[in-house]
C-alpha cells in the first residue's frame, strides 16, 4: 500500500500528526486557522518560529521558505500549535477536525462541534453603509484595535492589508475605512453573515477587547419582540467562550 500524499519535506517533527491532513491552504483559509490558534496569540513568535518564517520576517510577517519547509497546511498548524504553542491538546482537537482524507473505505471526517452564538438576543437586522455613523460613533474609542476589529468583522485579510498600505497606519483612517467596507459587504458575508448590531457587539468584545462596550451597545440594540413564539434568526456561529447577551434591565 502506498503512502499518502505528503507536501511537507520528511522530517520526524511531523510524525505526531501523520493522519492530519497535508492538503495545501490558502489565504482564503486564513479564518479557519485564525480561529484555530487565536488562543495561542501571546505565543505568535514561537509559533511564527515553528511555522519557520525567516527571523528577519517575523516582524514583517511576510512569507516563509515554503519550498523547503512546506506549503501551508493544517498538519503544520498542529505542529506549530504543539512546538510554537505549547498546547499538545488543543494541537490534538485540531488534528481530529482535519483528518487526511480517506484513500479507501469512503471514511468520515470527523465533523466539526457547533458553537455558542454571542449575542443571540442583539438585533440580526442587516445594516447599510448608512449605518456608517451610528457604527463608527460606538467603536471609534477602539481605533487602536482596528486590525483586531478587522479581522474580527472577517474582512479578507488583503482587504485588511491594503487599507493599512493605503491610510499609511493611520488608525482612525484605518478603522474608518473597515467599517466602510463591512458595511457595503466587502467580504464573504454569505459565509460569516450579512453587517448587523449583533456582530458589532462580537467584534468590540473579541476584537477590541472591550466586552462592557459591547453590553452597552447590546443594550441598545436589542432583537426586537416576536409573536407567537418565533425562533430568532442565527447568524453564523462564532468564536468559543463567547455568551450569550441576555439583558437583566427592567422596563
Amino acid at each position: 500500500m502506498s503512502s499518502p500524499r505528503s507536501s511537507l519535506p520528511s522530517h520526524s517533527r511531523y510524525q505526531d500528526f501523520i493522519g492530519v491532513s497535508d492538503e495545501e491552504l490558502s489565504i482564503d483559509d486564513f479564518d479557519s486557522v485564525y480561529e484555530a490558534v487565536r488562543p495561542l496569540s501571546a505565543l505568535w513568535k514561537s509559533i511564527a518560529i515553528s511555522l519557520r518564517l525567516r527571523i528577519s520576517t517575523i516582524n514583517r510577517i511576510e512569507d516563509y521558505d515554503y519550498e523547503r519547509h512546506g506549503i501551508p497546511c493544517w498538519r503544520r498548524v498542529c505542529v506549530a500549535v504543539k512546538e510554537g504553542g505549547g498546547d499538545p491538546a488543543l494541537a490534538d482537537e485540531i488534528a481530529r477536525k482535519h483528518p487526511l482524507p480517506a484513500t479507501t473505505g469512503g471514511a468520515t471526517p470527523h465533523p466539526l462541534p457547533p458553537l455558542p452564538v454571542a449575542f443571540i438576543n442583539v438585533s440580526d437586522k442587516e445594516l447599510s453603509i448608512d449605518d456608517f455613523y451610528s457604527v463608527y460613533d460606538k467603536v471609534r474609542p477602539l481605533s487602536a484595535c482596528w486590525r483586531q476589529i478587522a479581522i474580527s468583522l472577517r474582512l479578507r485579510i488583503d482587504t485588511i492589508n491594503r487599507i493599512e498600505t493605503n491610510s499609511r497606519g493611520d488608525a482612525i483612517s484605518c478603522l474608518q475605512k473597515v467599517i466602510e467596507y463591512w458595511l457595503k459587504k466587502d467580504y464573504d458575508y454569505e459565509r460569516h453573515g450579512a453587517p448587523c448590531w449583533r456582530r458589532v457587539c462580537v467584534a468590540v468584545k473579541e476584537g477590541g477587547g472591550d466586552p462592557a462596550l459591547a453590553d452597552e451597545i447590546a443594550r441598545e440594540h436589542p432583537l426586537p419582540a416576536t409573536t407567537g413564539g418565533a425562533t430568532p434568526h442565527l447568524l453564523p456561529t462564532t468564536t468559543g467562550g463567547a455568551t450569550p447577551y441576555v439583558s437583566t434591565s427592567s422596563k
